[in-house]
C-alpha cells in the first residue's frame, strides 16, 4: 500500500479530496499539528491531506490532474507503507468495549450479565469490531432510538462484520433485519458472526451495491437504515436512501470526519430529510436523519 501526503491550504484540500476520492482507498485531511497559537488566516493555510492507495499510483499523473483543476500545494510526496499484519495486530489489541447497553467482546472474553446486550466479534477481515469511533457512535444511536421507537424493517447498509445489524436484532428481535455489503469478504465474515451470535435465523446477510440490487430493494420500505460507510458513498446514495425509507423512518449515517459533515448533511437535506442530531467522538461524526 502507498500513502500520498500533500501539504496545502484548506481551500485546495477540498479540491484535492474531490479529485482523489475516486482513485484512493481512503482520503483524510486535517490541520497540521502545532497550530494552537496560529491566527485564523495562518490556520487556514496549513493543512495536510493523506490518501491511501492499494497499488502505486503515478505521481506525475496525480500532479497533472490537480494542476488541471487549479489545486496548489506546498509539498507532495508518495511513500510505500510498511507491511503490517493488521489482523494479527488487531487481535492482540482487541479489548471489549461498552457502548450504551451493548457490550462488544471477542469470543475468548467473559460475557457480562444478561441485562447487558452482548455481541461477540473477533478481529477479522471486515470493518466493525466496535473499536472505531464511527461504529461506537452508531451503537449509541441505536441504544438511544430504542428508548422511544420500535422498528420492524431494518437495513445495515455496508455492514462489515454486521455489528450494527446484530445490535438492532438484540433490541428489536421481532424486526426483519438485513445486513449487506459491497465486499463479498465482508458478507462472508458477517455470516460467520451471525452464526456465532445465534442470530443467523433473524438476519439475512449478503452482497449488495447500494439499494438497487434485489436483495436490498425487494424488502419493502425500511423504518431504520444504518450506514457506517464513507462520506462520498453516503452522499451519492442519498436519493436512493430517501426512496427506500418510509415516512417517519430513521437513517443513521457514520464514517465521516467533521469536515465532511456539511456535504453529507446537505445531500440528505436536499432529499427533504430532517436532521435529528449527531454523536461525535475522536473527530468522527455520526448523523441521524428522519424521513
Amino acid at each position: 500500500m502507498y500513502q500520498l501526503s500533500i501539504k496545502l491550504d484548506q481551500q485546495h484540500a477540498f479540491i484535492a479530496e474531490e479529485i482523489l476520492a475516486d482513485m484512493a482507498l481512503a482520503v483524510t485531511w486535517f490541520e497540521e499539528p502545532g497550530q494552537q497559537t496560529a491566527s485564523a488566516e495562518e490556520f487556514a493555510q496549513r493543512w495536510q491531506l493523506d490518501a491511501i492507495f492499494a497499488a502505486k499510483p503515478d505521481l506525475n499523473t496525480i500532479k497533472k490532474m490537480l494542476r488541471g483543476v487549479g489545486c496548489k500545494w506546498r509539498s507532495i510526496n508518495l511513500k510505500k507503507m510498511p507491511q503490517t499484519d493488521w489482523l494479527k495486530k488487531n487481535q492482540e489489541s482487541f479489548a471489549p468495549i461498552r457502548a450504551g447497553r451493548f457490550y462488544v467482546h471477542p469470543s475468548d472474553k467473559p460475557k457480562l450479565p444478561p441485562s447487558i446486550q452482548p455481541i461477540v466479534i473477533d478481529a477479522a477481515t471486515a470493518f466493525g469490531t466496535g473499536q472505531h469511533s464511527s461504529t461506537w457512535g452508531c451503537l449509541i444511536v441505536i441504544d438511544r432510538l430504542a428508548r422511544t421507537h420500535k422498528f420492524s424493517n431494518i437495513c445495515d447498509m455496508g455492514c462489515g462484520t454486521a455489528i450494527l445489524a446484530m445490535a438492532a436484532a438484540r433490541i428489536f428481535p421481532w424486526a426483519r433485519n438485513l445486513a449487506v455489503d459491497i465486499d463479498p469478504e465482508a458478507a462472508r465474515v458477517a455470516k460467520i458472526n451471525l452464526r456465532c451470535n445465534k442470530l443467523h435465523g433473524r438476519i439475512q446477510a449478503g452482497v449488495s451495491k447500494g439499494f438497487k440490487p434485489a436483495i436490498a430493494r425487494n424488502r419493502g420500505q425500511y423504518d431504520l437504515v444504518l450506514a457506517n460507510i464513507l462520506a462520498k458513498p453516503l452522499s451519492l446514495m442519498a436519493r436512493d436512501m430517501r426512496g427506500t425509507v418510509k415516512k417517519g423512518g430513521f437513517v443513521v449515517l457514520s464514517g465521516l470526519l467533521a469536515n465532511q459533515e456539511p456535504k453529507v448533511a446537505m445531500a440528505y437535506r436536499q432529499q427533504s430529510m430532517r436532521f435529528c442530531g449527531r454523536i461525535t467522538r475522536d473527530g468522527w461524526h455520526t448523523l441521524v436523519f428522519q424521513a
